[in-house]
């Protein structure tokens, strides 16, 4: 799931899955976010990320992500306490790229001079307590929150801005769409619908062709070869394969008709979700079914809705399309550093020098055990040297008993 972060309802709420039912005036004894703070271990005050110059530190950073935490098991005091690691970890993932997008707002908002009026921070307010189904005053949950209440506040001010820049950005860059430009819409949809409708009355001829050749008692297969608009289909003879009635769903009709017939059976031609197809039972097992089809593809039509409706889907598009380019040109031209931990300089090591010395380390291997191999040839040739020469000498020695003998 992309997070986006203006919206605390798509960062922090829907990351649990859940919105608020109970009673937001009794404040709870002990929430699951209280004891898994407890359990959480202390963590160093380091730099996580820097942002044109400007720090985001880890306690910054945990205490945004407590405050969102927190926010949520209030939301849903069903949470468990299995589900907040998982929380947290989405949470510390998506904070430090949320601190980018934070920082380049607020050197728009001061280059533009821009005012973030009262006006704006209760825009925002209203929108953070969306999720909350208006049962939560935004007074009420300061005093849940407790002593993340300023960090909420903080929160709520930076949602605030980012709307300001969005709202500036959309100034700068209005649609100007032409004065005619609805009327040439509709028109232009009305043409291709037309079009789209002498095709669809083509493909019903084509359809119907096709059953009254099975009506005439052609086989199903030698049809489906000669019709099916599906290749892999064709060349098996129409055949769809062992479908459940539950994968036939939500098309009603070709439900229906699957129920309807007997093995053996086909159906007219029948027009659907699936698009339109002629529907062959070949047996049935309970619940399901091994079907053959032939199926034809229908054009897809238009929807012609009244001028007000395309123009505002036209500036929405619009809309959209200018605010992703011009944040994401603000967010590359940030300048991001990001410090680097021990598992990166690890994999930098076991990539670089570390790799290298693992190679020398493997040849250095190699060869003692190289010598060793020919340091125990060679004891081995010692071993047996000694009783060649104790041979030789014992030879020696007889050969002068010998002669001492005979002399």
């Amino acid at each position: 799931m992309k997070i986006k972060w203006y919206i605390l309802a798509s960062l922090a709420l829907v990351l649990v899955g859940c919105w608020d039912n109970g009673e937001p005036d009794v404040k709870p004894a002990s929430s699951a976010a209280d004891k898994s703070a407890k359990d959480e271990k202390p963590v160093r005050n380091r730099v996580v990320i820097t942002v044109n110059g400007r720090e985001l530190h880890s306690t910054n950073l945990n205490e945004r992500v407590e405050m969102l935490v927190k926010v949520s098991t209030i939301a849903n005091p069903k949470m468990t306490l299995s589900d907040i690691p998982k929380l947290r970890k989405r949470l510390r993932s998506a904070l430090p790229k949320m601190f980018v997008r934070e920082v380049v707002f607020e050197e728009f908002v001061r280059n533009e001079k821009i005012k973030v009026d009262k006006a704006a921070i209760e825009k925002a307010r209203k929108k953070f307590l969306s999720g909350f189904g208006g049962r939560m005053t935004y007074d009420n949950l300061r005093r849940k929150v407790g002593s993340f209440a300023a960090a909420m506040d903080e929160f709520v001010r930076i949602q605030a801005m980012e709307d300001a820049v969005r709202q500036r950005i959309l100034e700068k860059n209005p649609p100007n769409l032409p004065a005619n430009y609805a009327k040439e819409q509709i028109k232009r949809i009305t043409a291709y619908n037309a079009e789209m409708a002498l095709t669809n009355a083509v493909v019903y001829a084509r359809a119907t062709n096709a059953w009254e050749k099975l009506k005439a008692g052609e086989d199903f297969k030698l049809v489906a070869r000669q019709f099916s608009e599906v290749p892999r289909e064709a060349k098996e003879g129409g055949d769809w394969g062992t479908l459940g009635l539950q994968q036939l769903e939500p098309d009603e009709d070709l439900v229906k008709w699957a129920q309807k017939l007997q093995p053996g059976q086909f159906s007219p031609p029948i027009e659907g979700d699936n698009g339109l197809m002629i529907l062959k039972v070949n047996a049935k097992k309970g619940d399901d079914y091994a079907l053959s089809r032939i199926y034809f593809r229908l054009p897809m039509f238009q929807e012609i809705v009244d001028e007000d409706t395309l123009l505002k889907r036209k500036r929405q598009q619009h809309e959209q399309q200018v605010l992703s380019k011009e944040i994401a040109a603000l967010v590359k031209a940030a300048d991001v550093v990001k410090p680097k931990t021990k598992k990166n300089a690890h994999k930098k090591d076991k990539s670089g020098k570390k790799g290298v010395k693992a190679v020398d380390s493997g040849k250095q291997s190699r060869s003692k055990g190289a010598a060793k191999k020919g340091g125990a040839a060679k004891k081995s040739a010692e071993v047996k040297q000694p009783k060649a020469d104790l041979k030789e000498k014992g030879n020696k020695t007889d050969s002068k008993t010998t002669k001492q003998g005979r002399k």
